[in-house]
């Protein structure tokens, strides 16, 4: 029996991580872009491309001073918004904020004209890979597992799923921003009770980047569970057609009366 053997690649597992290709949709793509950049990018599953814009969001905004500005603007003091901005600062920020949005919108796009070539019961993907330096396992992944993690501490839900450069990714930097912005000291006074001093401890301008660094981590956390969940049924399925079931076998459904 030859066993047909499927032509096209939906995703790479590796012990280093997975990456998956499915369905986004483009304008969600380009909100979490707007968001933050990079993480629209890292949706997609361009790590590196995501990693330095999101390198480059926190470099500027610090610089420009622009959470404070927003800060600011949202209390009504538009005089303190004017004095804390730099506006050189601002005028390198405008350009790549806009293309970021852009052309993450774009390879949504071009990546959502190559899902409909794949059938998703053909899939090509090794379950298992195993070497000197680890393994991973593609199984059945719980979303609100990932989720309930991932809103505790961003990047673990992302470990849970073996996505590795972006748990590295999301973990690192809320390690770094969650020092600079005294989180879990401003956090510890709140729990005390303790508001005034609470209020003192946290800084504005870092603190405003955690939340969006946490609904990302649970959403990408939760939509990568489910579609990995998927793809591993449909793995299973592809497999137990190419192992088992003769290519010329038809399975006749009777006529309805």
């Amino acid at each position: 029996m030859n066993k047909r053997q499927p032509k096209k690649l939906i995703g790479v597992s590796t012990p280093l991580g997975t990456n998956v290709i499915y369905y986004r949709n483009p304008v969600l793509v380009a909100w979490w872009s707007a968001a933050f950049p990079g993480f629209g990018h890292i949706l997609l599953g361009q790590y590196i491309k995501g990693g330095l814009l999101f390198i480059w969001e926190i470099f500027v905004n610090i610089h420009s001073h622009l959470n404070l500005g927003l800060i600011y603007t949202l209390q009504g003091d538009f005089e303190r918004t004017k004095a804390v901005l730099d506006p050189l600062w601002i005028l390198m920020y405008i350009p790549l904020f806009l293309f970021t949005i852009w052309d993450s919108y774009h390879e949504a796009v071009n990546l959502n004209r190559y899902i409909p070539l794949i059938n998703p019961t053909k899939v090509k993907i090794k379950q298992k890979r195993i070497n000197a330096i680890g393994r991973n396992f593609l199984t059945e992944k719980k979303p609100f597992m990932a989720l309930f993690w991932s809103m505790f501490f961003p990047g673990t839900g992302q470990f849970y799923l073996h996505r590795l450069f972006e748990s590295v990714l999301l973990s690192f930097w809320f390690i770094v921003i969650s020092h600079y912005s005294r989180f879990h000291q401003g956090l510890l006074f709140l729990i005390m009770g303790d508001i005034d001093r609470s209020n003192q401890a946290f800084q504005a301008d870092w603190f405003m980047f955690l939340p969006s660094l946490f609904c990302f981590s649970a959403f990408n956390a939760f939509t990568d569970a489910v579609e990995s969940t998927f793809l591993y049924r449909n793995t299973e399925l592809a497999e137990l057609e190419l192992d088992y079931q003769n290519p010329h076998f038809k399975v006749n459904f009777p006529s309805q009366s």
